[in-house]
């Protein structure tokens, strides 16, 4: 039978197609480049379909070889009328290109390839087209443009097939993804689901699960999202895909890590990081081995906790992930406090510093290099503008791109000096910027030496004074010196604001009781000032809410005090609160005052701001607003003021907040917050024999002066003005205590620590710090290097006398037990078994029931066995040990203002009897816990 020559080349193009089958792709490529090199007679057509395939064939292994033929079989068939031939050879070229980084020419191919769809009216190919033509412009940055490509695609799609549509819609989810348009993405993931559920295609489906399960995450909806990570996570597991398994028990373990529920997390994070280890998956390694050292540093085991984090802050550092390296360091360094290595908890305390410091430099020329590539992609606009214009005006061409080029010069000259000097102003902001926060921290320390020596003989002056008249005469001087203390504060706020270190401590309180407490703080100043004081509440009393106590009484205050004092004599002044919706709360203060010119009203809460028409008797110094506004907005709600000329004024807060409807608890009962506390005078004579040794160290020779008249009588002190002549007296003297400042000339406190803690002989002795300095770390520092305990000026004279005897009291006992016990080895076991006994209790702190016989149990030792053990290592029996402990945790509370009361504060730590509180309160501290509420 007579074949043409045609339908002969198709025959052999088949035969060899089936030995590709065989025998590779290789010998295939090849067979077919002898056949087109060999002259064979073959028609035009048959000749482009060779190239195509031999293109197809060679791309798996060269894509500038597959280019090339791809390309050759484009000319030959570029006047034909072969659109299918077409629209697989712009395929190959747009594979090509993209793999050989020619991005712009890619786009071109795939824009070619619709346009021959389109003329075929192949809809599965146009979508396919749309495909490519959208992850070009995604590479190049170009989001909108691949959205709008999109939307074309997904119209046609409903007439292909519905998987081809649920392709769109993942694709849509990504970028929306990408432009934190997490609202639009979770609706696409959504839609991208319904359509793979109805495939029954369990790769893709188990894909959208995760994906939509991350989007809910992303946008904060927990209840939504874990259910869906958790079902992937299952999924993976049944089928078989390890990818999505290690993805999701990853970013599962992240968030219960996140939320403290460690053995949640660690139920997830543990399969993910064997998995990961089996496939070599680091990045997952890395992040689930910090989830899991953070696990069992928690758990209480500390040595098994470190291995991870160390492996994944070695793997972070191979990777560039300066993130985990970050947070693996942070965690480094609470483990090897807990371990006791305080070496490397100091080390890597500074690393995770350090790294902070390169991701904010990282950010910052990742935002340089984006406006880089916005100038870049708008450059390439005015070309193809340019390009367009020299078509139309074609004998102007020359003249054209010469004027152009001169332009597009100066404009890259001009944009090249503004990026070097923004780059230099950058720079100069962030020295700035480090030395006004290190100007606000020493001032701070500058200002509560002096403040603390005002309101130390104040108090002692209050103590001893018999007379009325000169009483309120101090009791004027000892407020003053307290709003100076505030205005530090306010300060020092300022600049933690500024330099991210703020955070927010959200507790939840009954929120009727907060605003009331504020209320009657000040009846009787609007009493004095002859003014009608008034509280609106139109929301249920009954309510929690979850709010930043501190920062929000600190915004009240400061709104309601510069409400009386611009409010005249008979004036009146109202505090209204309301819920306008579920969500929505509400707290507005009105005065009946002098108004705020219209000028000034958008620059009431700018910093520092003064108005000039005010009357400047009035003072102020333009921080309080200012300050109020960040705060609010750091809590997530606005404030806004309204005002009028000879009517008032009126500052409107709202903030979103959480509330829970109904909740009832015995301590929010406003007659718990009041303590039947009966004040004795604090003796600090009566806890010892004779008088302890007692060194002082400090820079400011008033505050020597003061500290010696309040000291001297219970302790013999002797004084140093610097840690070098403290380190000088104790070669000479052995002591009992030392006090010491952190901020001094020649040796500062942190210093003079480091050498006392190398020293063999002075090593144990208990060391006080006093500071101005209230930055957490450096109460971390202070730590580590083995500080017993801080003091904050200005501070109470009977808080120092209880800080002080409670460490000699238990250094006494200790000592004595050592030398009853002490057998020349480190007891080191022992020490572990402390740690554990400290965590059981922290665990147990809400349950007064929890006492020693419970601890000895959870212990595993008999109750005269753990009291041994805990006066050898503490100096304390396991009820003083247990008592400490939540003492220590009520004095955080109290001081952080997390409650409202001090009954919340003992139900929180396990301690419901309010006189026995009180007294151990006092007793441990020195002062009374409702003076510190």
């Amino acid at each position: 039978m007579y074949l043409s020559q045609p339908m002969r080349y198709y025959i052999l193009l088949f035969i060899i197609c089936s030995t590709f089958t065989l025998f590779g792709q290789n010998d295939t490529a090849d067979s077919l480049k002898v056949i087109w090199t060999s002259g064979a007679d073959i028609s035009k057509e048959a000749e482009v379909s060779l190239l195509l395939e031999i293109a197809e064939q060679t791309k798996r292994q060269n894509f500038d070889t597959a280019f090339r033929y791809a390309n050759l079989a484009m000319e030959k068939a570029a006047t034909s009328e072969w659109y299918q031939k077409k629209i697989d050879g712009y395929k190959i070229l747009a594979q090509s290109s993209a793999m050989l980084g020619n991005n712009e020419e890619g786009l071109q191919y795939c824009e070619r390839m619709l346009e021959n769809a389109t003329l075929l009216n192949d809809k599965s190919q146009m979508v396919d087209a749309y495909m490519g033509i959208k992850m070009f412009y995604q590479g190049a940055g170009r989001i909108d443009d691949a959205i709008a490509i999109l939307e074309d695609a997904v119209s046609i799609s409903e007439e292909v097939n519905a998987d081809m549509q649920g392709e769109i819609f993942h694709a849509f989810a990504s970028l929306h993804s990408k432009l934190n348009n997490h609202e639009l993405a979770i609706n696409y993931w959504n839609k991208a689901l319904d359509i793979t559920r109805d495939f029954e295609d369990p790769a893709k489906y188990c894909r959208n699960v995760y994906n939509l399960g991350a989007a809910y995450l992303t946008n904060e909806q927990p209840d939504i999202g874990l259910p869906y990570l958790q079902e992937s996570f299952e999924l993976g597991e049944e089928h078989g895909y390890t990818s999505i398994q290690v993805a999701s028990g990853t970013m599962l373990g992240q968030y219960y890590s996140g939320k403290e529920l460690f053995e949640r997390s660690e139920q997830y994070a543990l399969p993910a990081y064997n998995l990961a280890k089996q496939f070599n998956l680091t990045q997952y390694v890395s992040v689930t081995a910090m989830i899991l050292g953070q696990y069992y540093v928690k758990s209480g085991n500390t040595n098994k906790g470190i291995e991870y984090l160390e492996e994944s802050k070695t793997i972070a550092l191979e990777l560039e992930d300066l993130t985990t390296q970050e947070t693996a360091t942070k965690f480094l360094s609470e483990a090897y406090s807990i371990y006791g290595d305080y070496q490397k908890a100091l080390e890597n305390s500074l690393l995770a510093h350090d790294i902070r410091d390169s991701l904010y430099q990282q950010q910052s020329q990742e935002e340089l290099l984006e406006l880089e590539q916005v100038y870049q992609v708008k450059e390439k606009e005015a070309q193809l503008v340019l390009q367009d214009s020299q078509l139309a005006r074609q004998r102007l061409m020359n003249v054209g791109i010469g004027v152009v080029a001169v332009l597009l010069l100066l404009l890259f000259l001009s944009a090249w000096r503004n990026l070097r000097q923004r780059k230099r102003v950058n720079a100069e902001l962030r020295q700035l910027d480090q030395t006004k926060s290190q100007f606000f921290t020493n001032i701070s320390h500058e200002l509560r030496t002096p403040i603390s020596l005002i309101l130390g003989p104040i108090e002692n002056a209050l103590e001893l004074n018999k007379s009325k008249h000169i009483s309120n005469q101090l009791e004027i001087a000892q407020q003053s010196g307290q709003k100076l203390l505030q205005l530090v504060d306010e300060i020092m706020d300022l600049s933690k604001l500024e330099s991210g270190k703020l955070d927010l401590n959200v507790k939840e309180i009954n929120i009727h009781s907060l605003i009331l407490r504020i209320f009657e703080s000040f009846e009787s100043l609007a009493d004095s000032l002859k003014i009608h004081f008034k509280f609106e509440y139109e929301v249920e009393e009954s309510i929690f809410v979850k709010i930043d106590i501190g920062k929000f009484e600190k915004v009240l205050n400061n709104l309601i005090s510069n409400s009386l004092k611009f409010t005249p004599r008979d004036g009146t002044v109202r505090l209204s609160v309301v819920q306008p919706s579920d969500d929505i709360f509400q707290l507005s203060v009105t005065d009946s005052g002098e108004g705020i010119p219209p000028d000034d009203l958008n620059k009431v809460f700018d910093r520092y701001f003064q108005s000039s028409q005010n009357n400047t008797s009035r003072g102020g110094t333009g921080i309080g607003l200012a300050l109020s506004k960040e705060l609010i907005s750091l809590m997530g709600g606005e404030i806004k003021v309204d005002s009028e000329l000879g009517v008032g004024s009126t500052f409107t807060i709202r903030l979103p907040l959480q509330i829970e409807k109904q909740r009832v608890h015995s301590s929010t009962k406003s007659s718990e917050a009041v303590q039947e506390e009966v004040h004795q005078e604090y003796n600090p004579l009566v806890l010892f024999e004779e008088q302890p040794n007692l060194l002082v160290i400090e820079d400011n020779e008033s505050m020597r002066e003061y500290l010696k008249s309040i000291l001297s009588p219970a302790y013999r002190c002797s004084f140093a003005k610097d840690g070098l002549e403290g380190l000088d007296l104790l070669k000479t003297s052995s002591f009992d205590a030392v006090t010491c400042d952190v901020m001094m000339p020649n040796m500062d406190g942190f210093q003079f620590m480091e050498h006392l803690r190398k020293n063999e002989l002075h090593h144990k002795i208990p060391v006080v710090m006093l500071t101005a300095r209230s930055l957490e770390e450096d109460k971390l520092k202070g730590f580590s290097l083995g500080v017993d305990d801080y003091i904050t000026k200005p501070f109470n004279k009977r808080e120092l006398f209880a800080r002080i005897n409670t460490l000699l009291s238990n250094k006494k006992i200790r000592e004595s037990i050592h030398e009853e016990f002490d057998n020349g080895d480190k007891d080191t076991v022992e020490d572990e078994m402390l740690k554990k006994a400290e965590q059981l209790v922290i665990n147990h702190l809400t349950d007064e029931q929890y006492n020693v016989s419970l601890l000895s149990n959870d212990m595993n030792y008999s109750p005269r066995q753990l009291g041994r053990i805990m006066k050898k290592l503490t100096g304390m029996t396991p009820l003083q040990f247990i008592r400490e402990i939540r003492l220590r945790k009520a004095y955080q509370i109290l001081t952080s203002r997390q409650f409202a009361t001090v009954s919340e504060v003992r139900y929180e730590v396990g301690i419901p009897h309010a006189s026995y509180f009180a007294k151990e309160f006092e007793k441990r501290f020195g002062v009374k816990p409702n003076e510190l509420i």
